[in-house]
């Protein structure tokens, strides 16, 4: 198998934006039930801790009130752009090359 930055080697493109590296694969989380189901049961056991007034009395948490909805998500929208850039940067590297 020849790596990234061996000579020879090239991403499989059928598709323009559908380039695909030998050993990877970019469809891993739609074909994982487990971690789909996983997913969703954090995330509701992360909704009832925060609404349901018993657990929120046995946790001693409030409810999360719309300022900090939009503080999280404009965080996690930073981030997500960051990350975002600096894979296009290193893909524009990788096709330099």
């Amino acid at each position: 198998m020849l790596s990234v930055r061996e000579p020879g080697w090239a991403p499989r493109c059928t598709l323009p934006g559908s380039c695909s590296v030998p050993g990877r694969t970019t469809d891993g989380l739609r074909n994982n039930t487990l971690l789909m189901i996983g997913m969703a049961v954090a995330f509701g056991i992360h909704l009832i801790a925060m609404y349901f007034p018993p657990v929120q009395a046995l946790l001693r948490t409030t409810s999360p009130q719309l300022q900090d909805w939009l503080i999280s998500g404009a965080l996690g929208s930073v981030i997500l752009v960051v990350m975002e850039i600096y894979k296009w940067l290193r893909h524009a590297d990788e096709w330099r090359q």
